[in-house]
């Protein structure tokens, strides 16, 4: 979702009518104005006109108050930039995605998108907060990655990192909760209903604009709060000043209809009540609690560490789970690759299946139950065929150890080979049957 910056200040600061005092730009407002004057004349001089157009500057409370702000630092702002990007760039290594067109339902949910069955039929809770990281393509990252720049200096400098770390993952949280209790089929119904609510549980949902929405809260509530003690400039730039930033954004995600806008308005109302409670980093004067936000920042950076540990964790599971339930709920087109690895994996299963009843020869089953365990089934049927060859080549894998064993047992092996084998001709009948109904979908086909 596109942030749009209200304005930019020449050395890094954000604002609506400000300039960079320290930069020598005159800054606007006629009440803070301190006109230049010309220097009295001499006795022995005459007045004359001046060819130099006349400068204004800023009055001492502004170009103070904006001085102690700029010379904090912003750290964590830009830590938080390059995760973003790092992140983007591990999905874009791990598919085969355009950057326009953007990634798939497959890889989304591998990295941690908010889906609602996931987390409430698998109770993946990392996906409550994984989905701030991520995005679906380059201009997605661009317009996030684009607010983040211009806005997480502001709240950082005002805040302190400490609470922009905390403020950042608790309005992200936020939007993300938001937004799967957002997912309600009974009211997704007229203007008001499609524009806050969803009806498809299996909709994926990633970005940081839930956060980036409780910047934008922050600095609306910090504007109103402190505008008794703050330079005219800074009124103007925040408080009221940041409504027609939220109206065009809310405006844009109304006439989007894929846009999550219960995520922008669960992180914009979290980060409003951040602001309101917890007060800010004032000029020269040092912060109160600090070993409280720094414990806070620490638990809160842990948490997103943790939350992407889960994710490698379930990531190959996860594959399989998302490949079947886009593909048997018509979520996702099939992909010529996955078809391909899929017959590999049913043809070298195959293979191995009959060297062990044919040949004795066992040594190949290992590697393809490994093969046929990672690679994703195409549908609910070709899973159920995938399954059934598992369970034939573990049946084949037994044979083996009976190769030594007494005549009765040979007997028993011989028995068990010759039941092998009429199952696995039933499975390959159940295979060509469903080639021929529904390999076409996937560009599987017999040869005559």
């Amino acid at each position: 979702m596109e942030i749009n910056k209200v304005g930019v200040l020449g050395c890094g600061l954000m604002g609506a009518g400000i300039a960079h005092a320290m930069c020598g730009a005159p800054l606007s407002g006629g009440a803070n104005q301190i006109k230049s004057s010309p220097p009295p004349s001499s006795p022995s001089s005459s007045p004359r006109p001046s060819s130099q157009p006349r400068r204004n500057f800023p009055d001492m409370e502004t170009l103070r108050f904006v001085r102690a702000v700029v010379t904090r630092r912003a750290p964590f702002t830009f830590v938080f930039l390059v995760a973003n990007i790092f992140v983007f760039l591990l999905m874009l290594a791990s598919s085969r995605a355009g950057l326009i067109e953007g990634f798939n339902y497959v890889t989304l949910a591998a990295f941690g998108a908010k889906i609602n069955t996931f987390i409430r039929d698998g109770r993946e809770w990392w996906r409550f907060v994984t989905p701030m990281f991520l995005h679906v393509n380059a201009i997605h990252i661009f317009t996030n990655m684009y607010g983040l720049f211009i806005l997480g200096p502001y709240v950082e400098k005002l805040y302190g990192s400490a609470k922009f770390v905390v403020f950042w993952v608790v309005a992200g949280i936020a939007g993300v909760v938001a937004s799967y209790f957002a997912v309600q089929p009974q009211l997704a119904n007229g203007v008001f209903g499609r524009f806050l609510f969803r009806t498809l549980e299996t909709t994926p949902s990633a970005g940081a604009s839930g956060a980036l929405f409780g910047l934008i809260g922050v600095l609306l509530v910090f504007g109103i709060k402190y505008r008794h003690e703050l330079p005219d400039d800074f009124k103007r730039a925040f408080g009221t000043g940041m409504i027609p930033t939220i109206a065009l954004n809310l405006f844009i995600g109304f006439t989007i209809p894929f846009i999550d806008n219960s995520a922008h308005l669960g992180g914009l109302i979290a980060g409003a009540l951040l602001a309101l409670l917890f007060d800010y980093q004032r000029p020269y004067s040092s912060e109160r609690f600090t070993l409280v936000w720094r414990v806070l920042q620490i638990v809160a950076l842990v948490l997103i560490l943790i939350s992407f540990v889960q994710v490698m964790r379930h990531f190959d599971a996860t594959v399989k789970q998302a490949t079947q339930l886009a593909q048997d709920r018509g979520l996702l087109q099939p992909d010529q690759s996955l078809s391909a690895d899929f017959l590999k994996a049913i043809l070298s299963g195959g293979r191995a299946f009959e060297s062990a009843v044919n040949k004795d020869d066992t040594n190949g089953i290992e590697s393809a139950l490994e093969a046929l365990g990672r690679t994703p089934a195409l549908d609910a049927t070709s899973n159920k065929l995938k399954a059934e060859l598992q369970e034939l080549l573990k049946r084949a894998q037994l044979l083996d150890g009976a190769k030594r064993e007494d005549r009765a047992t040979s007997q028993a092996r011989d028995e068990e080979k010759k039941k092998l084998a009429e199952d696995y001709i039933a499975w390959e009948q159940r295979l060509t049957a469903w080639v021929q109904t529904e390999g076409g979908k996937y560009g599987i086909e017999i040869k005559k």
